[in-house]
């Protein structure tokens, strides 16, 4: 790979595997007239991340950054924490990179033009959101955080006046009068029984997944958290798509503890099961009734146990046909255990995110604009 330094004139840039080139991330800040900049890294040292944030933090005249990561942990980028100043930045999606929590350039003073936004932090506050509530131009908010006991906030009428595209993985609560201009959420870690504010909120919602957090709930308080949904959602002026999911160890109903009493009875009980016959076949008789009643009490206690969602794009993106994927930007594909929960940024929010077109302005100069535009 050549110097991508001598390109100084280069408005935009779409690489893939960018770290083949030891040199790219200290070359990357002569590029000072980059407008568009969508970049991928197979991995990344130490010394490059520090070499990408310096780049990065030079090119004031950014509208478009798209930065991917494709190793098997998500790289963290800390030095990224000082103020810098990109006047024209419309997109901001940073794919498998963690930031230590909200850097505070991510504000109305600094990014004022700001409409997409996908961002993962260790920790988030209560005042990380009401700055990105103030945001004027913010119209698609991906935002998610890795701490385990996660942020509960409500929103208010004086915040996301614009957004209309949401996913997040904090307990997000729409305030009377808030996210007047949503259209598609997705929200995990709703505790059961929470007022989400479906009802006479978001007039314009279209889409809402809600995944529950049913840690320590019994059955009858889940059916009856999702019943509530399910009615705020039908008396909707809008009649929203509602998609619900589970996820926690809830409590086992009773009816159930009786069907798993009754197959260890069966099989521990039934015709010579206890390995009270002749030699090896009464103990071979006794391992397989272990055996079946183990698994038909895993079949019937599977609903109730299920791990907390993994927050992912790579069911989104997949075989999309997105302007990053024919340009190499294609997104890292992780493999999830057995049995996880895939909490999925809805495909439109890619679509609509991954798009950008350019024109000639009357003076001549190519300008970016992220507008949506659903692909295909």
């Amino acid at each position: 790979m050549g110097r991508v330094g001598e390109l100084k004139s280069l408005e935009e840039l779409w690489l893939h595997s960018a770290d083949k080139s030891p040199d790219f991330a200290l070359e990357l800040q002569k590029l000072e007239e980059l407008r568009v900049l969508v970049v991928h890294f197979d991995k990344m040292d130490k010394g490059m991340q520090e070499a990408l944030v310096k780049s990065l933090s030079v090119l004031k005249k950014l509208q478009v950054l798209q930065v991917w990561f494709d190793d098997n942990e998500k790289v963290c980028l800390p030095s990224w924490e000082y103020s810098v100043s990109y006047l024209k930045l419309r997109q901001l999606l940073l794919f498998g990179v963690i930031v230590p929590s909200q850097m505070s350039w991510i504000h109305n003073l600094y990014v004022p033009e700001l409409t997409k936004l996908l961002l993962e932090a260790e920790v988030l506050k209560a005042q990380d959101l009401e700055i990105l509530g103030e945001m004027s131009s913010l119209r698609s908010l991906y935002l998610h955080s890795k701490e385990y006991r996660r942020l509960s906030y409500t929103t208010s009428k004086e915040e996301f006046k614009v957004l209309e595209y949401l996913n997040t993985n904090i307990e997000l609560v729409c305030g009377d009068g808030a996210l007047p201009m949503i259209k598609e959420l997705e929200v995990s870690g709703i505790k059961v029984g929470t007022d989400v504010g479906l009802k006479g909120n978001m007039p314009l919602l279209e889409r809402a997944s809600y995944h529950l957090d049913c840690n320590g709930c019994i059955l009858v308080q889940i059916d009856k958290a999702e019943a509530a949904l399910r009615q705020a959602s039908e008396a909707h002026p809008n009649h929203p798509t509602l998609y619900i999911k589970r996820y926690g160890n809830y409590n086992v109903p009773l009816e159930l503890l009786h069907q798993i009493k009754q197959s260890a009875d069966q099989e521990f009980f039934a015709g010579g099961s206890l390995g009270l016959g002749e030699g090896g076949q009464g103990q071979a008789s006794a391992s397989n009734a272990t055996s079946n009643f183990f698994k038909n009490m895993t079949e019937l206690l599977t609903p109730f146990i299920r791990i907390p969602p993994t927050l992912t794009l790579d069911g989104a993106t997949d075989g999309m046909a997105s302007t990053s994927q024919s340009a190499g930007g294609v997104p890292p594909r992780r493999q999830n255990g057995e049995g996880q929960v895939l909490l999925t940024t809805n495909p439109t929010f890619l679509r609509k995110t991954l798009q950008v077109s350019s024109t000639k302005s009357t003076e001549g100069k190519r300008q970016y604009s992220s507008e949506d535009r659903l692909a295909g």
